[in-house]
């Protein structure tokens, strides 16, 4: 038979596989964000954070200007972390799937971790400006939140890519 007019991609072809990655995706990045919720929720209202003085600004300097690296390699790293996994899988889509988990995994835990340590200096020094990034690290985690079709994409894309 001839595959000339069969317009079907191979990650279509392995959409369950795909639908299970993003499910596990799924439950690990909003276990990221639960994280950070329920510890914002102690510090909040459980300990009255936000109705206390601020005590210092250092330890929450330090932290924001740890979060904004911690941003920039949840875009970076992964990139790396691609483009070695890519040319190890030469087109195989699972372990291209593997590729995507991983690379999925370690920026959400980059972004996790800036907001953890902005969580940890609100409530040393009690500064609100301390949870700005941690809401933009939540919402950075929302959006890093996969699709089938936002992997079947990716995954498409990747394959057409020639290797370098």
């Amino acid at each position: 038979m001839n595959d000339q007019w069969n317009t079907t991609s191979a990650s279509e072809m392995h959409a369950d596989v795909i639908a299970t990655k993003c499910s596990v995706l799924t439950i690990i990045l909003l276990a990221l964000i639960i994280g950070q919720v329920v510890f914002a929720g102690i510090i909040l209202f459980a300990m009255d954070g936000w109705g206390r003085p601020s005590t210092g600004i250092w330890m929450s300097a330090i932290a924001v200007a740890f979060a904004m690296q911690m941003f920039a390699m949840a875009v970076f790293v992964p990139t790396f972390i691609v483009k070695t996994g890519v040319k190890n899988a030469n087109g195989d889509i699972g372990q291209l799937l593997g590729v995507y988990q991983v690379k999925m995994i370690i920026g959400g835990a980059f972004v996790e971790g800036s907001g953890l340590l902005n969580l940890v200096a609100f409530q040393l020094e009690h500064n609100k400006w301390s949870l700005a990034p941690v809401g933009a690290g939540i919402f950075f985690l929302l959006t890093m939140i996969p699709s089938s079709m936002r992997v079947t994409n990716w995954l498409d894309e990747i394959r057409r890519t020639p290797n370098e």
